[in-house]
C-alpha cells in the first residue's frame, strides 16, 4: 500500500464538552461501580471494607494496566516505536493477558487493521462507518478480535514480525474458551484477588465475593478506556490538530488516566512516533514514563520525533 498524504495541520473541535465528560466517566465510573459493590457486600455480610483504599488500589491497577496497552501493546509490539527490556515485555505480556483476555499478537494485528483502514467500511472498529454508532463500538471491537485472531491469511501478511511463542499461544488458546472465562485466565484472577483480600483479614467466603466486586474496577476499567473511549469516542467527540483521512480526535490534551491515548487524532496523523503530544500545552505521560525507562535501561529504541510516519498506517 503506497503511503498516504501528509494531513494538513488544522485545528478543529467537535463538541469538547461531551468528550470531557466521557473521559471522566470512562476513567472513574467502572471503579466506582466496584467501590459501590464493595460497599453493598460490606453491609451485607457485616464486615468492614474499607472503600477509600479499595478505590486508590483499584485505580493503581488501572493505572498499571494502561501502561502496559500503551507501551508494550500499541507503543511497543504494534507500532514497535520503543522496544522494552525481554524480561519485562514477557512479565508485562502476562499481566496484559490476564487484565484484558488478549495477546499481543491479536491485539496488534486488530490495530494495524483498523490504522490501514480506518473509519472505512473495512476498519474492523469505527462509530462512524454506515449502521454503527458510539454505542455499537463494545460489539465491533470484540468481534474484530474473534475475527482477526482466526484468519491466517491477516496474519501471514501483517503479523510476521508479532510474538508467536509459547505464552502467545497458551493466551490464544485460553482467548477461544469465552476470552478466559472457561480457560485458565478467570480461575487466575479470581484466585489473585480472593488471596488478596483474604490476606487483609476477611473470611474466605467474604473475600471471594470482595474479588467477584473488585473485577469492574480491573477489568471492565480498561475495556472501557481502550475500546469505549479511544475506539469510540476519539473517533467521535474532542478536538483535532490534524484533518485528514478519518474521523480521529483528540479528546483531552492532557491524558493523566489515558497515559497518552487520548490525544488519537495526534496518533493517526503520526503513527510512526512514540510521542503523541504534538502541541505546546499536550501532555502526553506514557511517552514521558517511556524515557524515564529508557534512563534506567528498559526501553531502547525509542522513536521521540513527533514527525513519525503521516497517514495511514500501512501494516505496521
Amino acid at each position: 500500500m503506497s503511503r498516504a498524504p501528509q494531513w494538513q495541520e488544522t485545528p478543529t473541535q467537535v463538541h469538547p464538552a461531551r468528550a470531557y465528560i466521557a473521559y471522566v466517566l470512562v476513567c472513574f465510573g467502572p471503579s466506582l461501580l466496584s467501590v459501590g459493590l464493595l460497599a453493598g457486600w460490606s453491609t451485607l455480610t457485616g464486615h468492614r471494607i474499607s472503600l477509600l483504599w479499595s478505590f486508590l488500589a483499584l485505580m493503581t491497577v488501572r493505572q498499571f494496566t494502561i501502561g502496559v496497552v500503551t507501551l508494550l501493546y500499541h507503543r511497543g509490539i504494534c507500532h514497535r516505536t520503543l522496544t522494552l527490556h525481554p524480561m519485562l515485555e514477557y512479565t508485562l505480556r502476562v499481566w496484559g493477558w490476564l487484565a484484558m483476555a488478549i495477546g499481543t499478537r491479536t491485539w496488534s494485528l486488530t490495530h494495524r487493521v483498523h490504522h490501514a483502514h480506518a473509519d472505512t467500511e473495512r476498519d474492523v472498529h469505527s462509530p462512524v462507518t454506515e449502521g454503527h454508532s458510539l454505542w455499537t463500538i463494545g460489539r465491533q471491537s470484540i468481534q474484530s478480535v474473534i475475527q482477526t485472531r482466526e484468519d491466517t491469511t491477516l496474519i501471514a501478511r501483517l503479523g510476521t514480525d508479532l510474538p508467536s511463542d509459547r505464552l502467545e499461544h497458551l493466551i490464544e488458546w485460553d482467548c477461544r474458551r469465552n476470552f478466559g472465562m472457561t480457560g485458565v485466565r478467570f480461575p487466575i484472577v479470581i484466585t489473585v484477588l480472593t488471596s488478596i483480600w483474604w490476606a487483609t483479614g476477611l473470611p474466605l467466603w467474604v473475600a471471594i465475593g470482595a474479588a467477584v466486586a473488585s473485577l469492574p474496577g480491573i477489568n471492565l476499567s480498561v475495556f472501557a478506556s481502550t475500546v469505549f473511549l479511544v475506539n469510540g469516542v476519539a473517533h467521535t467527540w474532542g478536538y483535532r490538530n490534524y484533518e485528514g483521512l478519518d474521523n480521529s480526535t483528540n479528546v483531552v490534551p492532557i491524558d493523566l488516566f489515558g497515559m497518552g491515548e487520548a490525544m488519537h487524532n495526534n496518533h493517526h496523523a503520526r503513527p510512526g512516533s512514540a510521542n503523541l503530544a504534538h502541541r505546546p500545552g499536550e501532555v502526553d505521560i506514557g511517552f514521558w514514563l517511556a524515557k524515564q525507562l529508557k534512563k534506567v535501561g528498559l526501553v531502547r529504541k525509542l522513536k521521540s520525533s513527533p514527525s513519525g510516519m503521516p497517514g495511514r498506517a500501512d501494516s505496521t
